[in-house]
């Protein structure tokens, strides 16, 4: 069973697939996850709640970049 973070680990570690971005979408807001996270390769990190318009404004950027 993964997490998360093995996923987020997993996809960066496959060639066809470590250009994806990937937005981690959690309520585990404390700085030790988000530093997890953004290490593992996130390209962006959430932390719940977060309304539709914020959602929509990251993954917006996140598709810019």
């Amino acid at each position: 069973r993964m997490n998360g973070f093995d996923v987020c680990q997993a996809l960066r570690a496959d060639p066809e697939l470590s250009a994806t971005r990937i937005l981690m979408l959690t309520a585990k807001g404390r700085d030790t996850e988000v530093s997890k996270g953004l290490g593992l390769g996130a390209d962006g990190y959430m932390t719940k709640p977060f309304s539709t318009k914020e959602l929509l404004a990251e993954v917006r950027k996140l598709l810019e970049t």
